[in-house]
């Protein structure tokens, strides 16, 4: 007999395990080896991707969009309050200059 194959909902537990666990690997390694955190956060994204299940947004928010970059203020990224139209929390990533909006009530 064949090895059972994991269900729907057994595979995404584990995909999320496993995004868990290469964040806490990326958040460690992301001021020595920010290459190698920002690769850990491109395979997490692609597990995500695979088991069609959300990336955390605590993890989100920690994470450049554009280049994959983990974020660290007053490192590799600055943080404003800004009040234009609306209060929110603007995220400026120094690698590669993309700015992120967070809305804040």
């Amino acid at each position: 007999m064949g090895k059972r194959r994991a269900t729907g909902r057994e595979t995404k537990r584990l995909a999320a395990a496993r995004i868990e666990t290469l964040w806490e690997q990326a958040s460690k390694a992301a001021k020595t080896d920010k290459d190698g955190a920002r690769r850990r956060m491109l395979i997490a994204d692609r597990v995500a991707q695979k088991a069609r299940i959300k990336i955390p947004r605590h993890i989100k928010r920690r994470v450049c969009s554009d280049c994959g970059h983990v974020l660290i203020p007053g490192e590799n990224c600055r943080v404003r309050i800004r009040q234009n139209r609306s209060r929110h929390l603007s995220v400026t990533c120094l690698e590669c200059g993309r700015i992120t909006r967070f809305y804040v009530g």
